[in-house]
């Protein structure tokens, strides 16, 4: 898969790993690494009490607020900006802030388990994608963990030819967030570039918008159900200061500097999913991709869509988007194909690492002050480390790939631990 995909990946020899892991072995290894986290939370709460507390109060900060709000008393106009299958769900369960975290872990270690053996992905593809930080947000009461089944749904329909799958996946995504404004035109670019069959075409686009729009179409007559107002959601997105306009420079973060440049590859990520669709669209209008990209092509423009809304809704701040893009099922495949695909030089390598430090430079204001400066070499450094996984050399990969992942485990507990002591991760 993705391998046609040429305006973003040149085809080089795949690399040979252990693919071909049973669901049962998949699941082992995401249930294993879950469970070595929330030892290692346990234990650093314990050991270094500074952290954060593991507590029911602890875990109902910041989103969860507004869950928990929605899950006992229904809506108003403000938290309308949070769509209905989390909070509803919970609501059901009935289980405090810390257990629904754990009901959530359990949801993303099928789903992942589930997605890792339907797209073959091997043992070391597996720990790499594990160790993403934001995968944080999956042990928490929000709602990234129903979101990244209905992904995972989305994913596997395309891959298998499913169309049950995918119409499902779309319409639950739809109703665990406001992503149709994403997926609508991420449906049309699938079946546009890369189309299981043209005579079909037509009427699997429209079926996949309908069901797309089916979910939105529930999601509005919930809020509507409880204010009265059709369509509110607009209203709560003014509440929440979202609206179109130009980003103003330099680029920021309310929640001062560590999200900052938490959020800044994001952006880059984002940035060159865009331009790379760009780049497929215009090579391929005309003579369509393999229906086996169907999911890389989907991925693509999600991870796009998402962050040029972000960009053009609030006004240079990158509220959340490591969130919207990391902690989804659609950037997870994209960073599995492009660590199984080696195929970046050391000098290209260089060349990254110096676009990145120009990107700080130009749209964050490093040059502000030399910790500023240094903090964002350090974020370019990281990134570096993480694309060493991609090296053509198998010697560099093999040394990348420990520090990589103990360091992306880290940053992890680093994230959770702010959330507990209530400083903004995402």
């Amino acid at each position: 898969m993705f391998a046609s995909l040429s305006v973003l990946t040149p085809e080089v020899p795949v690399e040979n790993g252990p693919v071909g892991l049973s669901f049962g072995q998949c699941l082992a290894r995401t249930l294993a690494w879950c469970a070595l986290l929330s030892v290692a939370a346990v234990v650093v709460g314990r050991v270094w009490p500074a952290a954060g507390a593991l507590t029911q109060a602890t875990f109902s900060r910041w989103d969860v607020e507004h869950y928990r709000y929605i899950r006992d008393y229904g809506y108003d106009v403000q938290r309308t900006a949070f769509f209905p299958l989390f909070p509803f769900l919970w609501r059901w369960l009935a289980v405090p802030p810390i257990a629904m975290g754990l009901i959530n872990l359990g949801i993303f270690a099928l789903s992942f388990a589930w997605l890792a053996w339907q797209l073959a992905w091997s043992g070391r593809q597996q720990a790499l994608l594990l160790a993403v930080p934001s995968l944080v947000f999956m042990a928490l009461p929000y709602s990234e963990a129903v979101f990244f089944l209905s992904g995972a749904l989305v994913l596997v329909g395309l891959r298998r030819n499913m169309l049950g799958l995918y119409f499902l996946g779309l319409l639950l995504s739809c109703v665990s967030r406001s992503a149709a404004f994403v997926l609508l035109p991420a449906v049309l670019a699938t079946e546009w570039l890369a189309p299981e069959s043209r005579d079909r075409g037509p009427g699997r686009t429209m079926a996949a918008a309908a069901a797309t729009l089916l979910g939105l179409g529930i999601s509005v007559g919930v809020h509507y159900w409880y204010t009265g107002r059709w369509f509110v959601f607009f209203a709560a997105q003014r509440l929440w200061n979202n609206q179109l306009r130009w980003p103003s420079l330099p680029l920021s973060n309310w929640g001062g500097s560590f999200p900052t440049r938490y959020e800044a590859p994001a952006l880059l990520i984002g940035l060159a999913c865009a331009a790379g669709l760009v780049g497929l669209m215009y090579r391929h209008w005309r003579r369509p991709l393999p229906a086996a990209d169907r999911p890389a092509v989907f991925s693509l423009a999600y991870v796009a869509g998402i962050t040029l809304i972000t960009l053009a809704t609030k006004g240079g701040e990158l509220v959340s988007l490591s969130r919207y893009v990391y902690a989804t099922p659609y950037f997870l495949l994209l960073l599995a194909d492009f660590t199984g695909r080696p195929r970046l030089s050391t000098r290209q390598l260089l060349a990254l690492f110096g676009l990145m430090e120009l990107t700080w430079l130009g749209l964050f204001a490093a040059y502000g002050h030399i910790r500023t400066l240094l903090g964002f070499t350090l974020v370019s450094g990281g990134v570096l480390l993480w694309l060493a996984n991609a090296h053509c050399h198998p010697r560099v990969r093999r040394y990348a790939l420990l520090p990589t992942v103990a360091g992306g485990a880290a940053l992890l507990l680093v994230l959770l631990f702010r959330f507990l002591r209530h400083e903004w991760v995402a």
